[in-house]
């Protein structure tokens, strides 16, 4: 039986820096833990004192690829901060437009981390 572990300290081809160890141990994956290895860039501190409108633009600038992810998920923050519920119109927008982030990904990850 093969037992064995695997460390990748320097994962490529992703967006960002990780790391991943597998442990297998009689052919059966035991482990699997993946690691985001970057450092804190300190947002959080940095929007202190911001008037919850500002949050969602600035906010979607932490990662040039995903900003739709992050304006997203800050303004689902903000709305739960002060209670506001979405309508369901609004929230089928809002998955269309995640639909659409994720085949822009796929194609951006297939076109220039895989296929090169």
């Amino acid at each position: 039986m093969h037992t064995f572990d695997l460390n990748l300290d320097r994962l490529t081809k992703v967006e960002g820096s990780a790391s991943l160890e597998v442990r297998v141990k009689d052919n059966k994956v035991e482990h699997v833990h993946f690691k985001i290895t970057e450092y804190k860039r300190f947002f959080t501190e940095a929007m202190n004192g911001k008037p919850i409108t500002a949050l969602p633009q600035l906010l979607s600038r932490i990662c040039g690829t995903c900003s739709n992810a992050h304006l997203m998920a800050s303004i689902e923050a903000c709305e739960r901060a002060i209670g506001i519920t979405p309508t369901e119109q609004t929230m089928a927008l809002r998955n269309l437009t995640m639909y659409g982030l994720n085949i822009r990904d796929h194609a951006l990850h297939l076109y220039l981390f895989v296929m090169p």
